[in-house]
Order: C-alpha cells, then sequence, then structure tokens
C-alpha cells in the first residue's frame, strides 16, 4: 500500500448526530474531509442519515462531554447545545485550553436536536384566541405525526384555578393532563371566565417527546 492511499468505508453509517473525538476530522476546507462524509450524501452514492456533527477543524477535540449532552438530551437543539459547552468553559482560556477547544465547529443543520419532528405543532385554539361562548366547550386540535402508533397526551392549564393569581405549574401542580389519545383533537369544558393555556405531546415507539410550547387563550364569559 502506497504511502497516499487509505482506507474508507463508503456505506452511510446509520446515525443521525456524531461528536468527532478526532484530530482534523472537521477540517471543512480541505476535500473529502471525514465529517463531510458523514453528514452528506456522495453524488452517485447511497443516501445517509447523517445531519449534523461536531469535531475539531484541528488538533483536539470535545471533553467536558456533560455540558453538551446535557442540554441536548433536555431538549436542546444540536446549536444550543455547542453553545452552553462554550458558555460552560468560561470567559478566559488558558493556553491549554485554547491549543485543544480552538477549531472545535459543528456542522450541518444546528436547528435539529432528538425529538425534531416528533413535537406535535397546536392549532387550535389560535394562540391568544378569545372567547364568549357558554358553555365553554373548546375544541383542541393539532398536527398528526406521521409515525405508525402514535398517542398524545394534552395538558390544559387555567390561571387562578389552583392558587390565585398563578399557573398551576408555577406551585408545582397541573390542572388537566388526559390519557392517550389516539387522535389529533380533544374537546373540554374549560373551567371558567379566565385566561388558559394548552400544549400537547407524543408518545412514539414508547417514548415520550418533549411538550410542544404552550397556546394561550381567554374566555370572557
Amino acid at each position: 500500500m502506497g504511502p497516499s492511499a487509505y482506507l474508507r468505508d463508503t456505506n452511510p453509517p446509520n446515525a443521525y448526530f456524531y461528536n468527532l473525538f478526532a484530530c482534523s476530522n472537521a477540517l471543512y476546507t480541505q476535500a473529502d474531509y471525514m465529517a463531510g462524509w458523514y453528514i452528506f450524501d456522495k453524488t452517485g452514492g447511497s443516501v445517509g442519515n447523517g445531519l449534523a456533527a461536531v469535531g475539531s477543524t484541528k488538533t483536539g477535540s470535545m471533553l467536558l462531554f456533560e455540558n453538551f449532552y446535557g442540554p441536548m438530551g433536555s431538549g436542546s437543539t444540536i446549536g444550543e447545545a455547542f453553545v452552553e459547552w462554550w458558555k460552560a468553559l468560561g470567559p478566559d482560556h488558558d493556553l491549554g485550553e485554547r491549543q485543544w477547544y480552538y477549531g472545535m465547529t459543528l456542522l450541518g443543520d444546528p436547528t435539529l436536536n432528538w425529538w425534531t419532528g416528533v413535537v406535535p405543532q397546536p392549532r387550535t385554539p389560535i394562540t391568544e384566541g378569545v372567547f364568549d361562548h357558554y358553555p365553554r366547550l373548546t375544541h383542541f386540535t393539532w398536527d398528526r405525526i406521521g409515525l405508525p402508533g402514535v398517542s398524545y397526551n394534552i395538558e390544559i392549564d387555567a390561571f387562578g384555578a389552583l392558587a390565585s393569581g398563578k399557573w398551576a405549574a408555577d406551585v408545582g401542580g397541573t390542572w388537566f393532563v388526559s390519557g392517550a389519545l389516539t387522535d389529533n383533537s380533544f374537546e373540554h369544558n374549560f373551567v371558567g371566565a379566565q385566561r388558559g393555556r394548552w400544549r400537547v405531546r407524543a408518545k412514539v415507539a414508547g417514548r415520550t417527546a418533549p411538550w410542544s410550547d404552550w397556546q394561550y387563550f381567554k374566555y370572557t364569559v
């Protein structure tokens, strides 16, 4: 084998996110840099699953991994987690830190996280919707998750229902959380003439995804 020859598995890997503990693996100014093989499809080749990769453009890599994986495990995007990892290093970097960590880069789509695509998008009531009908039968809908066997939970909160001037979560409680729902809609008689909010989550393949953002509404009667 000549000095310029090398071995490479050209079959696309199955993972979606990569943290590459390998010097210069993410040197994107170099043709055929390895991180690119993980996250980009090659012309005429197989389609891979890779979406984003973290790695170094020189000697070095990531350490203190908990400052990166902790935010990702809590639902942060890979870009947000990368920023939190840098912030955890502190504002001042000594020579050793500069030599090792400088050159770290994020390649691919920084707006993705583990749960991208499995957090339902709320539809109705639209946020800040105002209602004046009684009884206060409220129709909630959200987008379906396009996977088999998905179930949903909806949480509905009423301002001041558990404690005056507070949401239920502010006092460590919940007002209403449904059981498993197989449809992407739910009807509920709201509690009173006050502000309300709701959110929804999905359970996919036995795993419960994070809640959607709160959507707010109000009844005047």
